[in-house]
């Protein structure tokens, strides 16, 4: 049984947008960093939900951007 390596956030990003570039192909990618297909589409989903969120809540009064 493998053992389960945790990922930092950086990592998780570094290796999601590597995966959206298509510059390989996922099953390379996620053999080049140790994680499953599962793993690499459950933080690519997580990401972009993130992403869509983002994009449609309204600007935070906090935000000083003009």
């Amino acid at each position: 049984m493998k053992q389960k390596v945790q990922k930092s956030p950086e990592e998780k990003l570094a290796i999601v947008l590597e995966g959206i570039k298509g510059e390989t192909t996922i099953t390379d990618l996620c053999i080049k960093h140790g994680v499953s297909q599962a793993w690499y589409y459950a933080q690519r989903d997580k990401f972009l939900e993130g992403g869509k969120r983002a994009l449609v809540q309204p600007p935070s009064m906090n935000n000083n951007q003009a």
